[in-house]
């Protein structure tokens, strides 16, 4: 018992000594995934939402009424768009710069210097970066999802005036109480992942300084097959337990 709770306690960095390196890396790469990615997430989610609901304004056979807008948009943008638009974001802007930053600190062999200072490599190099890409990513997918809302009620105001109650209205009762651990699994989930490929390929370079565009584009194309299968993985489980209903 005593073996296992060291095992465990060695993953937390509250318990094991190390909160300052792990909170000053955590919150820098919170900054450059989340907070430097937010206008481009907000940007996509806005224009996705009203590109939506303009093209149901305009009589798609999906929608038929004003009152499927909110189903429409819960089953296309919160079930599936908003968590993988921002994986993608999150590979292209975040994995590949993680994965490089790993094989370069590899290649200039800054592991094996914290090593020696007695500096923990997980609690510095990888533990920061698992937790913070986990939380951006939930973020951006709910800032994406938040955005696309605001601009669905824009796109469904086109022509003809919908009031933001009814609006609202549709949308929360078009979710599902199954849709949210799903949300979550599909961002947060993904996002762990994903990093952890990251971290994973950067450090695996083997002190070669022309492997680090090789084992960065490893990271990209290993986190996006990974993003593609569990995202494909966790729709049909969703669906099957929604019984296959769309809207």
């Amino acid at each position: 018992m005593p073996g296992i709770y060291q095992k465990l306690t060695f993953y937390l960095p509250w318990e094991a000594g190390h909160r300052g390196e792990f909170a000053q890396n955590f919150l820098l790469q919170v900054y450059f995934t989340f907070v430097q990615s937010a206008a481009m997430v907000a940007l996509l989610g806005l224009s996705s939402g009203i590109a939506i609901a303009f093209q149901a304004n305009l009589g798609l056979s999906l929608v038929g009424t004003h009152e499927q807008l909110g189903h429409l948009l819960v089953a296309v943008i919160f079930r599936e768009i908003a968590p993988f638009a921002a994986s993608l974001i999150l590979i292209a802007r975040s994995i590949t710069a993680i994965a490089a930053d790993l094989a370069t600190i590899k290649v200039q062999q800054e592991v094996e210097a914290l090593e020696m200072m007695g500096i923990s490599v997980y609690h510095y190099l990888i533990a920061p970066r698992l937790a913070a890409c986990t939380i951006s990513l939930f973020c951006m997918a709910a800032l994406f999802w938040g955005t696309a809302l605001f601009g669905g009620w824009i796109g469904a105001n086109i022509g003809a005036p919908y009031p933001l109650g009814p609006y609202l209205t549709s949308v929360a009762q078009a979710i599902r109480p199954v849709d949210l651990p799903f949300f979550v699994l599909k961002s947060a989930g993904i996002g762990f992942l994903i990093a952890h490929i990251a971290c994973t390929r950067g450090l695996s370079l083997h002190n070669a300084p022309f492997e680090v565009p090789i084992v960065t584009n490893r990271a990209v194309v290993d986190a996006l097959t990974v993003a593609i299968g569990v995202q494909l993985a966790l729709s049909a489980a969703q669906y099957m337990l929604l019984g296959g209903a769309f809207l």
